[in-house]
């Protein structure tokens, strides 16, 4: 018994230590420029972006939305490397007034937050080519046309997905566009496994 409990203690030592580690690692910023290579970032405020933010493809980047609000305005965020977007206080939140709000070009991660568009025309995620990689865990996300929009490999474990899109929708150019909730493009090498999401739409859901 003695020995359990002295595992146990080293165990939980360990964790606390590694815990409190990982959160000292990642670095405190206020803007999106301050992205600037690869490592571990993390919001302190909200932030109104006036700028793309794009993740180059040598960078593995982890971003924690720490609760915060990300504005786009008229911006993208377009990743040509390893891009983590994670929310560990659940209330996190990022919105675009553009009509893509992350192209994604390799691999895109998203665990968590909450995720919007507000324009007709393009996706929350756009998974833009035969090699790109995204998965999607648990998040919330209201898109005005496509939420997902994959032409790659992509898989969504839980979270709620809604499109606002319907066929009376025009773009700004006034081009009729209208898109279900979730779109899986250019068959056969376009793959993607849905597993305990809620997805609905007005013109449809999948």
């Amino acid at each position: 018994m003695k020995k359990f409990l002295s595992v146990f203690l080293s165990l939980s030592l360990c964790f606390c230590f590694l815990s409190r580690t990982e959160a000292k690692s990642a670095a405190d910023i206020t803007s999106l420029q301050q992205i600037n290579g690869s490592g571990s970032y993390r919001l302190t405020a909200d932030i109104t972006a006036d700028k793309n933010l794009e993740i180059s493809a040598s960078d593995a980047v982890i971003l924690d939305l720490n609760g915060h609000t990300i504005q786009l305005q008229e911006k993208s965020i377009i990743n040509q490397g390893s891009l983590t977007i994670q929310d560990r206080k659940a209330t996190g939140k990022i919105l675009t007034d553009n009509t893509i709000l992350i192209r994604n070009n390799a691999s895109l991660y998203i665990a968590g937050g909450s995720y919007e568009t507000k324009t007709v025309g393009g996706a929350v995620f756009l998974n833009a080519n035969a090699d790109s990689y995204l998965q999607i865990d648990d998040a919330s996300v209201e898109a005005r046309s496509y939420a997902v929009y994959n032409k790659g490999k992509a898989i969504i474990n839980q979270g709620t997905f809604h499109s606002s899109s319907s066929n009376t929708d025009k773009t700004a150019s006034g081009a009729t566009f209208f898109a279900y909730c979730i779109a899986n493009k250019d068959l056969p090498t376009a793959s993607m496994t849905i597993n305990n999401a809620k997805v609905t739409g007005v013109q449809g859901a999948v």
